[in-house]
C-alpha cells in the first residue's frame, strides 16, 4: 500500500509533534507500506545554513527507499499571525496539487494548520482514495479558549464549516483524547468513525537519566545541584505561562532554592521575558527549543515537570510533553481544568498534582509541597513510568494507527 503524508513541518524542523510522524512513519515502512511525505523546505528552529541545505534536497528516499521525503521551496515561517495565515494558505495549495499528482492508496493527514482537512476532502473528490485524519487540535474550539475568537464571528463560523466538511469527509478519525472524542460526536460525527489513539512517547528513549549523565546541564551551563522545576514547550497563548511566572515571583520569597527552567519558543515568549525583567525574577532561567535528539534529556532536567494548560482548552487539547515528562520517571503538575481528561489521568494514577488555570498560589503551593517530600517526588515519579509503560507505549501506539490504516483500506 502506497501513503501519503502532506505536512507543514517536517524534520529536522523542531516542532512539538515530530517524534509522532516519525516514529509513524517508520512503523509503516517496517510494515512493508511504501510512504510519500511532502512537506516544504525546512524553517521551524533551523539555521539559515539548514534551509540552504535543503534546498538542494528535493527527495530523500530512506529505508531502502520505501519512505520518500519530497521537499518544495516555502518561505520562512514568521511571528506575525496574518502573515502565518497567509503562509498556512499558500502550503496548503502547495501541498494539495502536490497530492493531486501523486500516486497514493491513502491520504494520511495531520489537522495542523486547521485547513488540511478540507484539502483532505478534496483530494479524496478527485482521487477516489481513503482519507485518515489525525486530530492533534480542535478547530475553531481552540482559538476561543485562546480569546481569539468568538462563536458569534465570522471567523469562528468558517472554521465550523471546515471542520464539519472535514470530518464528513474522513475515513477515519484519530483523537488524542477521550474527551476529543466526545467533543467531535457532540458535532455530529458518528462514534465508529472515531479511533482514540493517545500521542505516545518512546519509553525506550525518554527513560530515567541521572544527574552525572545528563549532558543537558552542561550545554545549557545549570548547575546540577539545584532543585528545578522545568516547563518544556511551545510557548503560547494557548499554554497560560503567566500562571508559571507568578508563582516564580511567590517563590523567589518563600524559597529561593527553587528554581524555575523554561525551554521553549512561541508567540507569547517575547512578552514573558518582559514580565521576568519587570518582575526583576533571579530565579527564572529561559532558554531556546532544543532540538529533538536531546529530547530524553530535557525532561530529565527538572525535579519537577510542569503542564500548563489555559483556561477551558483542555477540551481541546492533551499536551504530549505530559507522558514525556512520566516517561523520564518525574512527576507532573499540571494546570488544567477541574473534571478534565488530564487531571482525572494524573490524580488517578498518582504521578503528579493538578491546579486549576490562573491560580498561582495554588501553584506554588504544589511545588511547595513537593520540594519538602522528596519521598513523594520518587514515588510520583515511579508511578508516572508504570502508567507509560501500561498504557502509551511507542508500540502500542502505532500499532493502533496501522491497525486503523489497514482497516480503512479493506473497506474502501
Amino acid at each position: 500500500m502506497n501513503i501519503l503524508f502532506l505536512n507543514a513541518y517536517y524534520e529536522p524542523e523542531i516542532f512539538s509533534s515530530s517524534y509522532l510522524v516519525n516514529n509513524l512513519t517508520e512503523a509503516l515502512v517496517k510494515e512493508g507500506f511504501h510512504v510519500s511525505v511532502f512537506a516544504p523546505v525546512p524553517s521551524r528552529g533551523v539555521s539559515n545554513d539548514v534551509r540552504r541545505q535543503y534546498k538542494k534536497i528535493r527527495v530523500e528516499k530512506l529505508y531502502d527507499g520505501r519512505l520518500k521525503v519530497h521537499r518544495f521551496s516555502m518561505f520562512k515561517e514568521g511571528g506575525n499571525v496574518i502573515g502565518r495565515a497567509f503562509r498556512y494558505f499558500y502550503l496548503n495549495l502547495k501541498l494539495f496539487f502536490k497530492g493531486l499528482f501523486t500516486k497514493t492508496d491513502l491520504i494520511f493527514l495531520y489537522s495542523t494548520p486547521p485547513i488540511q482537512g478540507m484539502m483532505g476532502a478534496v483530494l479524496k473528490f478527485f482521487k477516489r482514495v481513503p482519507f485518515v485524519y489525525n486530530l492533534q487540535d480542535i478547530f475553531p474550539d481552540s482559538m476561543i479558549s485562546a480569546g481569539i475568537t468568538s462563536k458569534k464571528s465570522f471567523i469562528y463560523k468558517i472554521g465550523r464549516r471546515i471542520e464539519n466538511v472535514s470530518y464528513k469527509s474522513a475515513d477515519k478519525i484519530i483523537v488524542i483524547s477521550e474527551s476529543f472524542k466526545e467533543n467531535i460526536i457532540k458535532k455530529g460525527v458518528p462514534e465508529e468513525k472515531i479511533e482514540i489513539v493517545y500521542n505516545w512517547v518512546d519509553e525506550n528513549e525518554v527513560t530515567h537519566i541521572e544527574r552525572k549523565d545528563n549532558p543537558i546541564f552542561d550545554m545549557l551551563q545549570i548547575p546540577r545541584d539545584g532543585f528545578y522545576v522545568c516547563y518544556a514547550g511551545n510557548i503560547g497563548l494557548l499554554q497560560n505561562l503567566s500562571t508559571l511566572i507568578d508563582a516564580a515571583e511567590i517563590l523567589q520569597n518563600k524559597e529561593p532554592q527553587i528554581k524555575f527552567v523554561i525551554i521553549g519558543n512561541g508567540a507569547w515568549k517575547p512578552e514573558m521575558l518582559n514580565q521576568i525583567d519587570e518582575k526583576q525574577l533571579n530565579n527564572v532561567m529561559t532558554f531556546p527549543m532544543q532540538d529533538t535528539k536531546y529530547v530524553p534529556y530535557v525532561y530529565n532536567l527538572g525535579d519537577i515537570g510542569i503542564v500548563t494548560i489555559a483556561k477551558d482548552v483542555s477540551k481541546s487539547a492533551l499536551p504530549s510533553k505530559t507522558w514525556n515528562i512520566l516517561s523520564a520517571s518525574r512527576p507532573v503538575i499540571c494546570e488544567v481544568d477541574e473534571g478534565s481528561e488530564l487531571e482525572h489521568i494524573i490524580t488517578e494514577n498518582k504521578c503528579g498534582l493538578c491546579v486549576v488555570p490562573g491560580d498561582s498560589e495554588g501553584l506554588a503551593d504544589k511545588i511547595l509541597t513537593l520540594y519538602n517530600d522528596r519521598e513523594m517526588i520518587m514515588s510520583m515519579g515511579g508511578n508516572g513510568r508504570k502508567f507509560i509503560e501500561d498504557n502509551i507505549t511507542r508500540k502500542k501506539s502505532t500499532q493502533k494507527i496501522l491497525d486503523c490504516i489497514v482497516k480503512v483500506k479493506k473497506e474502501n
